[in-house]
């Protein structure tokens, strides 16, 4: 067994997902292991210093962007993520696009699993949605795992795991061979 996993402490990243932050660091509470940063813009329930407000509008001029100033507070706070969840709201595919592209990678921050949540896309977006879901697969970099649907809520939720990075593989995908 790699000891690198075992000493690692996990670290996870939820995106516009306000709403399920305060659950979701209730959970990670119980497992010491693992580190929560919350990053949305609104506030939630219990103001813990794992959860970032940040105001994830467009920005002009010499303002830092939103993807900067999100890949920095990642960058400061961890160079791994082992799980991303980038949540439901509206322009989620966006949010893919800044962190699963060559720009994260340039960015020193390596991302293993990805819980994309999708609200059904509008017709507009769609060709948007399917850009994403494209551009990850194509790219060789991250393999889709698994694809759900809830009918009640209209959600789609997407899984990839990166197979390219040799941590992410030993960590995600060891359990799938016959080693």
């Amino acid at each position: 067994m790699n000891m690198t996993l075992t000493n690692h402490k996990c670290n996870v990243v939820s995106i516009r997902n306000a709403k399920n932050a305060e659950t979701e660091r209730r959970l990670l509470e119980d497992n010491k292991k693992c580190h929560l940063l919350a990053i949305d813009d609104k506030n939630v329930h219990n103001d813990s210093e794992k959860v970032h407000q940040l105001s994830l509008t467009e920005r002009t001029g010499s303002e830092a962007s939103d993807e900067e100033r999100m890949m920095s507070l990642i960058k400061t706070k961890m160079a791994i993520v082992d799980l991303l969840i980038i949540g439901s709201k509206t322009n989620s595919y966006e949010y893919a696009k800044m962190f699963l592209t060559e720009a994260a990678e340039s960015n020193a921050v390596i991302v293993c699993q990805v819980n994309l949540l999708y609200h059904e896309p509008r017709n507009a977006d769609i060709p948007k949605f399917f850009e994403v879901v494209r551009s990850l697969t194509h790219s060789m970099r991250y393999v889709l795992m698994r694809a759900d649907r809830d009918r009640q809520s209209l959600n789609m939720q997407l899984f990839f795991v990166n197979h390219q990075d040799q941590y992410c593989s030993d960590r995600y995908l060891r359990m799938y061979t016959f080693d």
